[in-house]
């Protein structure tokens, strides 16, 4: 009886561990997972920020606009001096545009006298002709976008209406065009608000 007994509790005991064993074998089995697997790693990865730069030059290569000789004329498309310029989207990113004519010093009475309108490419329609003083006021934009290192020819045409006064012979004006560029996507009162602009 003895011997029964502890045969039995042997019996029992050994189904016991093997029993744990296959719970172990299970359990270590569903924690390493029974999938097939694979993992790769891309190295050297960049990000960074767009950059948005436009310049603008005369379209010849000269440094700067020369509209010389200006006379009184009915006709301004006959009578009127133009001057092209050249404007670049340097950057990276897609751009929208615009530009303005800011008036540093003049005679007295010919910013005031002097018409000036645009035309954006050959064969643009040329813009309402509005004088020197009100075109500082005024900020002419671009029809379209420009993608990196593309360009945009504006003509600027400037004369005088027949009805200038002689006393302006000889009258002389500098100018800068300041030309803006906003990111394609960006609001349009953006190009209202100088604070968003480097001061250059």
């Amino acid at each position: 009886m003895t011997t029964n007994t502890a045969t039995r509790g042997t019996k029992r005991k050994v189904a016991l561990a093997a029993g744990a064993l296959v719970l172990a074998g299970v359990g270590g089995t569903l924690a390493s997972g029974a999938w097939f697997t694979d993992q790769q790693k891309m190295t050297g990865n960049e990000m960074s920020a767009a950059t948005i730069a436009i310049s603008a030059a005369e379209r010849s290569g000269n440094a700067s606009l020369e509209m010389k000789n200006l006379m009184p004329t009915a006709d301004a498309s006959k009578g009127g001096i133009e001057s092209d310029l050249k404007i670049v989207n340097t950057g990276d990113a897609p751009v929208r545009w615009a530009f303005a004519i800011d008036p540093k010093a003049s005679s007295a009475g010919f910013l005031d006298a002097a018409l000036i309108q645009f035309r954006v490419g050959d064969q643009g329609a040329w813009s309402e002709p509005t004088s020197f003083t009100s075109a500082s006021q005024t900020l002419q934009k671009g029809p379209t976008s420009l993608v990196p290192n593309e360009a945009a020819d504006v003509t600027v045409r400037a004369w005088l209406p027949v009805a200038t006064s002689n006393s302006l012979q000889g009258a002389t004006a500098t100018f800068d065009v300041v030309v803006k560029a906003v990111q394609s996507d960006a609001p349009d009162a953006t190009f209202d608000d100088d604070t968003q602009f480097p001061t250059r």
